[in-house]
């Protein structure tokens, strides 16, 4: 499941108890602490509590957090990039929440969120007894019922419309966490993330399609998906918008090379790659391979067991890594498009039909420490990462510890003595590297990312969004680039 769990309910009716348990049983439940001006209580001294940071005012969780409220005299707050991190991990966040306009707020920004109200089945005495074997002397027993009543009869004003499931505590642990389960089960099935995945195949077609889908079923796979097919390959001299945007908005490819041209096996991988695209080959057995595909990621198969079995097992391995992303999202997104206004500064020692290129480099501390553009001084046409690390050489920074935002990936092909861009970052140390768009060349296309890949750097791509006003600021030479003639013209 990958949606936001909001739990809420009242006093002493096992939400913290709740979170505890779900969290050691699911792998794939992450709760969210909350920062507070309430101080600790003497028996979360002991133990990991959800509860994060402490503040002495209200101001300070106002301000960083976009969900925030008041709960008896103290102030509760979550930051809204807690929830994404977790989301973007493909998990599901739980937290705690005592508001229920905090939950309607939560709710109206996560529609698919699932809220749960617990309430406990003691009332009166019983309740009170319950309360005093805990043993909780700081808060005292008549503060506890009395929040147990403004609890429910919140509950009552907003429970019909706000809450999806009301789970009972009957001080029975395993009926108690057995509700949840159900819960847990109805959500995945319903409302799992829907995992796009395309066969690209020519031969064969409709009996490989059936046994993909076969393959998800062995796959143990709860979630939907849509299963598109996709007969249109890659030539040596182009790659149309249609089967770029498919893949784009692929989460699993599976590249079934019966019967096709396989040379066309390093533009599929190197944009599969480039984009951190998970993808699987199948190649028949039979069908011996080139020395020149020898190095490629490729399964081989026999029969259509042996197709639907490595998919399978594929796929698995595919679920379980966590998505490649920054914690702090917002912030990267603000140096991308950083670099694309550097970018537009860009200046031309010609009048030839070059690219708008604008790098960015930050430290740990999300500070910028260096820009450059492609262009510079007397025309000499110098690439933007050229500049940028030549700007910093007398500077005394910890390259594999910053990031480089560059709005073009970087060149692999220089005209000697020149080095190429990728090696250049590369021999800096730079560890960390977001690239805007892939070259349109398609002879080098995805090259200078699988470089620094394979020379152990983090590489992401810009956001199609992003990525979108790039192409539309060098949207003349790209087509330039389109039309060329690449058996005469040099890459670069």
């Amino acid at each position: 499941m990958n949606k936001l769990i909001i739990v809420a309910g009242a006093s002493g009716a096992g939400k913290t108890f709740l979170l505890e348990n779900l969290y050691q049983r699911y792998s794939d439940i992450e709760p969210i602490k909350k920062m507070s001006t309430r101080k600790e209580r003497d028996y979360e001294k002991s133990k990991d509590t959800f509860i994060d940071l402490i503040y002495d005012v209200k101001r300070e969780i106002i301000d960083r957090c976009e969900y925030h409220y008041k709960y008896e005299n103290y102030f509760y707050g979550l930051e809204k990039s807690e929830i994404e991190y977790v989301l973007d991990r493909g998990k599901s966040p739980i937290v705690i929440i005592r508001d229920s306009r905090t939950v309607e707020k939560m709710k109206k920004d996560y529609p698919k969120s699932v809220t749960i109200f617990l309430q406990n089945i003691l009332s009166g005495k019983d309740l009170k007894e319950q309360l005093f074997k805990k043993g909780r002397e700081d808060i005292k027993i008549e503060e506890r019922m009395d929040r147990f009543q403004k609890d429910f009869k919140k509950y009552c004003a907003y429970g019909v419309d706000l809450y999806d499931y009301v789970i009972l505590n009957e001080l029975d642990e395993s009926t108690f966490l057995s509700q949840f389960e159900k819960i847990y089960k109805k959500e995945a099935k319903k409302g799992g993330p829907s995992k796009t995945i395309t066969l690209i195949s020519g031969k064969n077609y409709e009996e490989k399609f059936r046994e993909v889908a076969r393959a998800l079923e062995l796959a143990d796979y709860n979630y939907y998906y849509s299963l598109y097919k996709l007969t249109e390959f890659l030539t040596c001299a182009t790659l149309s918008q249609s089967v770029e945007d498919r893949l784009m908005n692929t989460d699993f490819v599976i590249l079934d090379m019966d019967g096709n041209d396989r040379g066309i096996l390093y533009y599929y991988q190197g944009f599969l790659k480039a984009h951190n695209i998970d993808f699987i080959t199948l190649i028949p057995e039979e069908q011996p391979s080139k020395n020149y595909i020898t190095t490629l990621d490729i399964d081989y198969y026999t029969c259509l067991n042996d197709f639907s079995a490595s998919i399978k097992n594929k796929f698995h391995e595919y679920l379980k890594k966590p998505k490649s992303i920054f914690r702090d999202q917002p912030k990267i997104i603000h140096f991308m498009e950083e670099a694309i206004i550097q970018a537009e500064k860009s200046t031309f020692e010609d009048d030839k039909n070059r690219p708008y290129v604008g790098a960015i480099l930050i430290d740990e501390n999300y500070n910028i420490v260096a820009r450059a553009n492609r262009g510079g001084d007397n025309g000499n046409g110098q690439h933007a990462e050229y500049r940028l690390l030549d700007s910093i050489k007398e500077k005394c920074l910890n390259l594999s510890k910053c990031i480089l935002f560059v709005t073009l990936e970087p060149c692999t092909t220089r005209n000697h003595p020149k080095t190429p861009c990728a090696q250049r970052v590369i021999d800096s140390g730079i560890k960390t590297v977001y690239v805007g768009m892939l070259d349109p060349d398609i002879r080098i296309r995805g090259i200078g990312v699988t470089k620094m890949k394979e020379a152990g750097i983090k590489v992401d791509m810009f956001p199609p969004e992003i990525e979108n006003k790039i192409r539309e600021l060098n949207k003349n030479w790209i087509q330039f680039i389109k039309e060329k003639d690449y058996k005469t013209d040099n890459p670069k």
